[in-house]
Protein backbone atom coordinates (compact mmCIF):
# COMPACT_ATOMS: atom_id res chain seq x y z
CA UNK A 1 0.00 0.00 0.00
CA UNK A 2 2.51 2.60 -1.09
CA UNK A 3 -0.28 4.94 -2.21
CA UNK A 4 -1.32 5.87 1.34
CA UNK A 5 0.25 9.11 2.53
CA UNK A 6 1.83 8.94 5.97
CA UNK A 7 -0.40 9.75 8.92
CA UNK A 8 1.14 12.29 11.32
CA UNK A 9 -0.59 13.40 14.51
CA UNK A 10 0.53 15.42 17.55
CA UNK A 11 0.45 13.79 20.97
CA UNK A 12 -1.05 15.73 23.86
CA UNK A 13 -2.87 15.03 27.12
CA UNK A 14 -6.18 16.16 25.61
CA UNK A 15 -8.56 13.15 25.75
CA UNK A 16 -10.43 14.33 22.64
CA UNK A 17 -7.16 14.44 20.68
CA UNK A 18 -6.28 10.94 21.86
CA UNK A 19 -9.70 9.57 20.84
CA UNK A 20 -9.32 11.07 17.35
CA UNK A 21 -5.80 9.70 17.13
CA UNK A 22 -6.98 6.14 17.89
CA UNK A 23 -9.79 6.49 15.36
CA UNK A 24 -7.42 7.83 12.70
CA UNK A 25 -4.91 5.01 13.29
CA UNK A 26 -7.68 2.39 13.06
CA UNK A 27 -8.95 3.82 9.78
CA UNK A 28 -5.45 4.18 8.32
CA UNK A 29 -4.38 0.64 9.25
CA UNK A 30 -7.62 -0.83 7.86
CA UNK A 31 -7.07 1.01 4.56
CA UNK A 32 -3.51 -0.36 4.59
CA UNK A 33 -4.91 -3.89 4.74
CA UNK A 34 -4.69 -4.80 8.42
CA UNK A 35 -7.70 -6.65 9.78
CA UNK A 36 -8.60 -8.98 12.61
CA UNK A 37 -5.95 -9.73 15.21
CA UNK A 38 -3.11 -7.79 13.52
CA UNK A 39 -5.30 -4.67 13.48
CA UNK A 40 -6.28 -5.13 17.12
CA UNK A 41 -2.62 -5.69 18.04
CA UNK A 42 -1.60 -2.50 16.27
CA UNK A 43 -4.31 -0.48 18.00
CA UNK A 44 -3.36 -1.93 21.37
CA UNK A 45 0.36 -1.21 20.85
CA UNK A 46 -0.26 2.35 19.66
CA UNK A 47 -2.61 3.04 22.56
CA UNK A 48 -0.06 1.72 25.09
CA UNK A 49 2.83 3.66 23.55
CA UNK A 50 0.86 6.91 23.35
CA UNK A 51 -0.45 6.48 26.89
CA UNK A 52 3.14 6.03 28.08
CA UNK A 53 4.11 9.33 26.46
CA UNK A 54 1.18 11.13 28.08
CA UNK A 55 1.52 9.58 31.55
CA UNK A 56 5.24 8.87 31.94
CA UNK A 57 7.05 10.89 29.27
CA UNK A 58 6.94 14.51 28.27
CA UNK A 59 3.18 14.44 27.46
CA UNK A 60 4.03 15.89 24.04
CA UNK A 61 5.25 14.31 20.88
CA UNK A 62 4.26 13.02 17.47
CA UNK A 63 2.76 9.82 16.11
CA UNK A 64 3.70 8.83 12.56
CA UNK A 65 2.12 5.88 10.75
CA UNK A 66 3.01 4.68 7.28
CA UNK A 67 2.40 1.54 5.26
CA UNK A 68 4.37 -0.30 2.64
CA UNK A 69 3.73 -3.48 0.71
CA UNK A 70 4.64 -5.68 3.68
CA UNK A 71 3.82 -3.89 6.91
CA UNK A 72 2.44 -0.97 8.86
CA UNK A 73 5.16 1.10 10.53
CA UNK A 74 4.53 3.32 13.55
CA UNK A 75 6.80 5.86 15.19
CA UNK A 76 5.87 7.27 18.58
CA UNK A 77 8.14 10.22 19.26
CA UNK A 78 8.26 11.58 22.81
CA UNK A 79 9.81 14.99 23.37
CA UNK A 80 11.19 13.98 26.79
CA UNK A 81 13.70 11.36 25.66
CA UNK A 82 13.10 9.52 28.95
CA UNK A 83 12.41 5.98 27.68
CA UNK A 84 15.52 3.80 27.81
CA UNK A 85 16.46 0.40 26.45
CA UNK A 86 16.30 -0.86 30.04
CA UNK A 87 12.61 0.10 30.19
CA UNK A 88 11.96 -1.60 26.88
CA UNK A 89 13.74 -4.88 27.57
CA UNK A 90 12.96 -5.63 31.19
CA UNK A 91 10.36 -8.21 32.11
CA UNK A 92 7.54 -6.85 34.28
CA UNK A 93 7.29 -7.92 37.90
CA UNK A 94 4.06 -9.94 38.27
CA UNK A 95 3.60 -8.56 41.80
CA UNK A 96 3.98 -4.92 40.75
CA UNK A 97 1.80 -2.97 38.31
CA UNK A 98 4.11 -0.84 36.11
CA UNK A 99 6.05 -2.17 33.16
CA UNK A 100 3.44 -4.34 31.50
CA UNK A 101 2.63 -1.97 28.62
CA UNK A 102 6.04 -2.08 26.97
CA UNK A 103 6.34 -5.82 27.57
CA UNK A 104 2.95 -6.38 25.93
CA UNK A 105 3.89 -4.12 23.01
CA UNK A 106 6.91 -6.38 22.41
CA UNK A 107 4.62 -9.42 22.45
CA UNK A 108 2.11 -8.17 19.85
CA UNK A 109 4.41 -6.37 17.40
CA UNK A 110 6.62 -8.08 14.85
CA UNK A 111 9.39 -5.60 15.56
CA UNK A 112 10.04 -2.97 18.24
CA UNK A 113 13.00 -0.58 18.14
CA UNK A 114 14.04 2.36 20.28
CA UNK A 115 16.39 5.24 19.53
CA UNK A 116 16.92 8.84 20.62
CA UNK A 117 17.29 11.19 17.65
CA UNK A 118 17.88 14.79 18.70
CA UNK A 119 17.36 13.91 22.39
CA UNK A 120 13.80 12.66 21.81
CA UNK A 121 12.60 9.11 22.35
CA UNK A 122 11.47 7.33 19.19
CA UNK A 123 9.70 4.01 19.62
CA UNK A 124 9.33 2.20 16.29
CA UNK A 125 6.72 -0.50 15.92
CA UNK A 126 6.18 -2.77 12.93
CA UNK A 127 3.28 -5.10 12.23
CA UNK A 128 3.41 -7.23 9.13
CA UNK A 129 0.35 -7.74 7.00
Amino acid sequence: MNDLPELRRPLTKDPAVLRRLRRDVRQYAARAGLAGLPLRNLLFAVNEAVTNVVLHGGARGVLVVRADADAVHVEVIDDSGALSHRHLTRAPDPGHGPGWGLWLIRQVCDEVRLDHPGGHTRLRLLLQR
